[in-house]
């Protein structure tokens, strides 16, 4: 919408607002709207994108989380959750993915965070990778605890659980 046809649409709103003055010598009451002009998004998005992972998470399941992750790092998310909540299982391809992701996005000043990660994961990744570049928390509030934080919850995989 230009800024001409937006002030268009606004004009019926603007002679409400500013009704013809009841007195000569008294103006009648302007209303201005500002319009944002439409501006390229440029800036990588700030905040948490939180990808849900299924229950068990193996070479089966993997290209699903691998495309959720994908669809986020194309829309421009530099700050990856993934909610392992629910999950029991975690493949070593999982781990190396988690492991590949965090260094690049640590490359791009972003990060990884895995939410809810039970005991037998974090000794998988002690055995095969490791967790200095990724954040653990226990819960999502732990997550958005830190100032500012801002999380966009992403839909599961439009498949169903195998």
């Amino acid at each position: 919408m230009t800024s001409s046809e937006a002030a268009k649409d606004l004009s019926p709103i603007a002679e409400q607002a500013a009704p013809e003055a009841a007195d000569e010598h008294m103006p009648a009451i302007v209303a201005v709207a500002t319009v944002a002009a439409p501006v390229a998004v440029s800036a990588p998005i700030e905040a948490w994108q939180v990808i849900p992972v299924r229950p068990r998470l193996d070479s089966e399941t993997h290209a699903d989380l691998m495309t959720l992750i994908h669809e986020a790092l194309a829309e421009g998310c530099r700050r990856i959750a993934l909610d392992l909540t629910q999950n029991q299982f975690f493949s070593l391809n999982a781990i190396q993915l988690c492991m590949g992701l965090a260094r690049d996005l640590a490359n791009d000043e972003g990060s990884l965070a895995l939410i809810g990660c039970n005991e037998r994961t974090r000794k998988h990744f002690d055995v095969y990778g490791n967790l200095r570049q990724i954040k653990v928390v226990r819960t999502l509030a732990e997550l958005i605890s830190e100032r500012s934080a801002v999380v966009v919850m992403r839909p599961n995989s439009s498949q169903e659980p195998r």
